[in-house]
């Protein structure tokens, strides 16, 4: 029931370090992080909801997997008032779902009638994956960066940590060997990224090189 934004406002106000860099000020730390979106998010958080307290440092959190996220909503969306919402959810989301298409469902429920198996309980993974994530390496990494690279404008005194997941710890080379059983499109994304932020003068701090390393799998 403690929330980390308050431990680490308490620790950074009893800094006596802290508190001299930042002249004897009371610092507040907020806390806008939202589930399931990636880094593609971020500047529109930053104008929706933190702008207005006008921080005076943004610290920026993301794992490898928030690269190829693709932008969520959130909220209530008022659709009959806005027609840009309206025009967007058909160019973007209608045109794109397989309403004619023959169903995976179909055909298992079919097999299982005919006798081959009692396969009907498939995994919903491969659908989630196509409206959730940017599988195209060049298109996740361009429009990450480029989400970036509008938050760094809209506030320049920006900090950007990239943490690593547990197979990421154990296994340091970015290898299929590093993600056993996830799909392939994540191996090499990291270091593709890394690389294209270093071009764009986009500092990153490592925290792997931060973290102990695991000593039991």
């Amino acid at each position: 029931y403690i929330r980390w934004p308050d431990l680490l406002q308490d620790y950074l106000n009893r800094s006596a370090q802290w508190r001299e860099r930042v002249g004897g000020k009371y610092t507040r730390v907020l806390n806008f992080g939202m589930d399931g979106t990636g880094i593609v998010q971020w500047a529109k958080v930053y104008q929706a909801r933190a702008s207005r307290f006008e921080p005076d440092l943004v610290v920026v959190s993301f794992i490898t997997d928030d690269i190829h996220r693709r932008f969520v909503y959130r909220g209530r969306l008022h659709l009959a008032d806005d027609p840009d919402i309206r025009r967007f959810l058909r160019q973007n989301v209608l045109s794109e779902l397989p309403w004619y298409e023959l169903r995976s469902e179909m055909i298992a429920a079919i097999s299982a009638r005919l006798g081959r198996g009692d396969h009907r309980r498939l995994t919903a993974t491969a659908a989630y994956q196509r409206y959730t994530t940017t599988i195209d390496h060049a298109e996740a990494i361009r429009d990450s960066l480029a989400a970036l690279e509008q938050l760094r404008c809209l506030n320049p005194n920006l900090i950007v940590l990239h943490h690593p997941q547990i197979d990421e710890l154990r296994v340091r080379q970015d290898t299929p060997q590093r993600y056993p059983g996830d799909p392939l499109h994540i191996v090499g994304l990291e270091t593709e990224f890394l690389a294209a932020a270093k071009a764009h003068h986009i500092d990153i701090v490592q925290m792997a090189d931060r973290y102990p390393q695991p000593s039991d799998p």
